[in-house]
């Protein structure tokens, strides 16, 4: 294989009704690379093309960039922050010792940039050539061939392939209803906020990613952070198709647990023989990261309206005497500003499998059942989706056979809304998470010793904290003992 690239093709796609431009590229793809001699590095699948992206135009105005990436694909690409001004990182060490602090985002979010149009988002760099790690459309994806040679002007060959999805006929269970308890029961008395008088949601999550995750990105926090502004500007693409109310997502901050022995909420299959033993049991796994940030940590778990755990294990289920491992999430429907905010997806890294798994979860978070589905008992009056037929092929299926795959169905929008209007939500139209405090890693002045500086920088935790004197400069390291305060009813920053 020779450094020309997809732009040689002579023929052109014929426009195929209620599908975007960029996914009827296939068709070129699969001439091109069945009439492409043979490279040296290996064959190409009838849906892999090598190409060599170039900027076309760069408008500083507007910080736009017009991205070739074959004769028939062209990006028009908007830079699109993902972040606030600071993320919340938090890191635990080997000796499960909790470790904050706020990072700049502006690093990450001079790297993001989306087009709408064509549906993409994607991470881009320029410091070693022109790099391109995105998702086009729901299928679609390219990433830089970094063991290939450039061409003679410098350009950097990228693969663009498409990622099978999750697909299925008949509908797959990846949601769970809120258990009964004395709150879920006392939600059927609450007060529901005037009808459609919630014009905007703005739900804040927390990214959890298990030490599997970690080693599968080699620890590299940075790419994880700007894969995930990436992911969530791709996420908020399909948000954006809901009008009332708005649905506008913003992942807050980040928990990263490197050694296995943090991920005490992960639960296996291994009681079935030592075959299984790798095998996660998604289900018990929910329940006991939901048990464990609710409980282990309480004081961000008040702050943020929901978190996602992303784990690089494979999950499954028992599904009628057999372990099924199809789904790649599970979430609590209507889980979000209450115990039950959390939900698991499974993702690989620079794969984007994690924007459509965590659009979907998230819905279901936001009170969405499948589409075709009953009611869900757990929700006050909740209106259900048995009108919107699995077939339709919306986002709460996963049928993906027209462009409906990127909006999400009337039900489902009838569904966040009812469930945005319940005063028991009330977090999801709360910014929670502007008062956090974070470890200071300067430390200024003589006056006041370390020991109270990481007192006074974590009063508003429930734990006593002091200056870690073996890691000096890392932070300050909670006391080894129960709360210095008195269990507090974490549930009160979210009004039921």
């Amino acid at each position: 294989y020779t450094a020309t690239s997809a732009s040689a093709m002579p023929w052109r796609v014929r426009n195929l009704p209620g599908f975007p431009r960029c996914l009827q590229l296939w068709a070129c793809i699969s001439l091109f690379v069945l009439g492409a001699p043979h490279t040296t590095w290996g064959k190409l699948s009838p849906e892999e093309i090598v190409v060599y992206p170039q900027l076309l135009e760069e408008r500083s105005s507007n910080e736009a960039k017009v991205l070739k990436l074959t004769d028939e694909l062209t990006l028009h690409l908007e830079r699109k922050p993902a972040y606030y001004d600071k993320i919340l990182i938090r890191k635990t060490r080997e000796d499960n010792v909790i470790v904050e602090s706020f990072v700049p985002a502006a690093e990450f979010n001079s790297k993001l940039f989306e087009d709408r149009q064509h549906m993409a988002s994607a991470v881009i760099t320029d410091e070693d050539g022109l790099r391109v790690y995105g998702i086009i459309g729901d299928e679609m994806r390219i990433r830089p061939l970094v063991t290939m040679e450039r061409t003679a002007e410098g350009h950097v060959p990228h693969l663009l392939y498409r990622q099978e999805s999750l697909t299925s006929e008949l509908p797959i269970t990846d949601y769970v209803s809120m258990p009964s308890s004395e709150y879920s029961r006392a939600q059927h008395g609450e007060v529901v906020i005037e009808e459609r008088s919630i014009k905007v949601i703005k739900p804040e999550i927390h990214m959890v990613i298990d030490s599997v995750y970690y080693r599968l990105f080699h620890g590299k926090e940075s790419d994880m952070i700007a894969y995930f502004g990436a992911v969530l500007n791709s996420i908020n693409l399909r948000f954006q198709t809901i009008k009332d109310p708005r649905v506008i997502v913003k992942i807050t901050g980040f928990t990263f647990h490197k050694h296995a022995n943090q991920d005490k909420f992960f639960a296996t299959f291994a009681q079935y023989g030592h075959q299984f033993e790798d095998k996660g049991d998604i289900r018990t796994t929910l329940e006991k990261f939901k048990n464990t940030y609710m409980w282990d940590h309480r004081d961000l778990f008040a702050k943020v309206d929901a978190f996602v755990l992303v784990t690089g294990r494979e999950m499954c289920s028992i599904k009628v005497n057999s372990l099924s491992c199809q789904v790649a999430g599970l979430a609590y429907v209507g889980g979000a500003c209450t115990e039950f905010r959390t939900s698991i997806v499974e993702d690989k890294p620079w794969t984007y499998d994690a924007v459509r798994t965590i659009a979907h979860e998230l819905a279901h978070n936001l009170g969405c059942v499948h589409d075709g589905d009953d009611p869900d008992s757990s929700i006050q009056d909740h209106p259900g989706a048995k009108k919107c037929p699995w077939s339709d092929g919306y986002i709460m299926s996963y049928l993906q056979n027209s462009t409906k795959q990127y909006h999400f169905s009337p039900c489902c929008v009838r569904q966040i809304s009812h469930v945005a209007n319940l005063q028991s939500r009330a977090c999801l139209h709360q910014n929670n998470t502007g008062t956090a405090k974070a470890t200071t890693h300067y430390l200024p002045g003589t006056n006041t010793s370390l020991d109270e500086l990481c007192r006074m920088t974590y009063a508003h935790m429930s734990y006593d904290f002091y200056f870690d004197k073996d890691r000096a400069f890392e932070g300050c390291k909670r006391a080894l003992q129960e709360p210095i305060i008195a269990l507090k009813n974490w549930w009160n920053a979210a009004p039921y």
